[in-house]
Parts: C-alpha cells; sequence; structure tokens
C-alpha cells in the first residue's frame, strides 16, 4: 500500500475534446467522384449541328473578256451607259464624216445655213463659209454650193462669149436650156438632202468641196 493517499481523479475534458495526451481525431475527409483513368481523355459532348446553308455559294458572274480596242478604234459602249456626249445630240468626232449635228458658231441653224448656201450658190456660199467657222457640215455644204454657182457662172461667161458663132451658138444655146434645168433640180435635191441631215458628195464638185472647206476662209 502506498503510504500517500489516493489523489483526486484526472478532470475530463470538455464534450468534444479529446483526452489529454491524445491527438485529436478528426473527421475523415469526404469521398470525392473518382478521378478519370489515366489514358483516356474525358468525353466532352460533340459541337452542336449547325443548319447548313439553304443554298449553295454562287461566285459573283464573271463579265467576257474583251479585248481592247485598236488604236484609232472607238471603245464599245457598256449596256446602261448613255452615248457620248451627254444629253446633246451625237455628232462624229474630228476627222470622221461632217454631222449637221456638230457645235454651230453662226447663229444660224445648221439646215437653215444650207439652204441659204445652196439657195443663193456663189453668193450664199461664201458668205457662209465667212461666218461659221465650226460646223464642218455646214462647211462642206456651203463650199459645195460655192463650186455649184462658180460652174454655173463659168458656163455663163463661155456660152455668152461662143454664142456669137453662129453654129456653136446655136449648139450652146440649146445645151444651155438643159444645163439650168439641171442645176435647178439639183439645187433642189441638195436642199433637200442637207436639211435633212444627209451627208451628200456629189461628182468631181463634192471632191473640191471636201478638199478646200477645212481651210477655205477659216481664219
Amino acid at each position: 500500500m502506498s503510504q500517500f493517499p489516493p489523489g483526486p481523479p484526472p478532470q475530463q475534458p470538455p464534450n468534444g475534446q479529446p483526452p489529454y495526451g491524445q491527438p485529436p481525431q478528426y473527421g475523415q475527409p469526404p469521398q470525392y467522384g473518382q478521378p478519370p483513368q489515366y489514358g483516356q481523355p474525358p468525353q466532352y459532348g460533340q459541337p452542336p449541328q449547325y443548319g447548313q446553308p439553304q443554298q449553295p455559294y454562287a461566285p459573283p458572274p464573271q463579265q467576257p473578256y474583251a479585248p481592247p480596242p485598236q488604236y484609232g478604234q472607238q471603245p464599245p459602249q457598256q449596256y446602261g451607259q448613255p452615248p457620248y456626249g451627254g444629253g446633246q445630240g451625237y455628232y462624229a468626232p474630228p476627222g470622221g464624216q461632217p454631222n449637221i449635228n456638230e457645235p454651230y458658231n453662226s447663229g444660224l441653224q445648221p439646215n437653215i445655213a444650207c439652204l441659204l448656201a445652196y439657195l443663193f450658190s456663189l453668193v450664199g456660199g461664201i458668205v457662209i463659209l465667212a461666218i461659221e467657222k465650226q460646223n464642218r457640215f455646214v462647211r462642206f455644204n456651203a463650199m459645195q454650193a460655192f463650186i455649184m454657182g462658180a460652174s454655173l457662172f463659168a458656163w455663163n461667161i463661155a456660152s455668152a462669149i461662143l454664142g456669137f458663132i453662129p453654129v456653136i451658138g446655136t449648139i450652146i444655146s440649146i445645151a444651155g436650156i438643159f444645163v439650168a434645168l439641171g442645176y435647178f433640180g439639183l439645187v433642189i435635191y441638195m436642199i433637200v438632202q442637207s436639211m435633212s441631215g444627209k451627208y451628200v458628195k456629189l461628182p468631181i464638185i463634192g471632191d473640191l468641196a471636201e478638199k478646200n472647206y477645212p481651210t477655205f476662209l477659216k481664219q
């Protein structure tokens, strides 16, 4: 037996605490889901299938290839484009055939100027050539009318001189009637054609007019 009296019993720790000398017992860790097995990738959901377009893509229509115009040629006109010259009447560029719709500076309408030139021929052609410097159609017809009038004037001079010869004078007098009728008919024909805008070049006379009208009384 011990010589000492028994001591008091050890005090119990508060509720929920482990006794002294023993490590606390913690709760077990929660059970998590099993990790994925190595070597196998996780299964992801497939991407949604988008609706296909209703119509396949169509490339824009290509215009047919057109070779470039050669030197001296006019490029073809595109569909929908207005002709050259805007809202004004189209006329041929310089170097082409004269056109009645070309600009003019005389103050007279081109058809009226042609009428006066053929109606008064020799004098009318000179006057129109003197006042009109720009419209080639008017200048050509005025030059042609001037040459016609000069030719008739030369015929009258020749017939007056040769009319004194008995036989030749008679022949010239008869021929003069046909010359006058032919000249009158030619004047009417050229007035109608030129006032309607038609380019009419007479044989021989037209060649002379075409050669001289660009420079005759142009200054």
